[in-house]
């Protein structure tokens, strides 16, 4: 029985291993960038909400499995009454 057992824990530690090692890495950690892109074909759409109203969209799109194109904007003062405060373009 005790063999059965280990034998089980082992086998979810090397499926877990291997299995981590062919998930993408994370593109951000919270809100911070990271080194990781999005796998060639694949898309992804943000949205966050700001103190004050506030709201940022970004699109980004795998072009390669090492390279990645984005698009991002956003306004303050969006939810409320105030006037928009639309994010300067580059």
């Amino acid at each position: 029985m005790k063999l059965f057992k280990y034998s089980i824990i082992i086998g979810f530690i090397i499926f877990q291993t291997i299995w981590s090692q062919t998930y993408p890495p994370p593109t951000n950690l919270v809100t911070v960038p990271s080194a990781g892109t999005l796998v060639r074909g694949s898309f992804a759409m943000q949205m966050r909400v700001q103190k004050g109203g506030g709201l940022i969209t970004s699109l980004r799109a795998g072009l390669t499995d090492r390279f990645q194109f984005g698009l991002s904007y956003g306004s303050a003062n969006l939810i409320g009454d105030d006037s928009l405060i639309w994010h300067p373009k580059p």
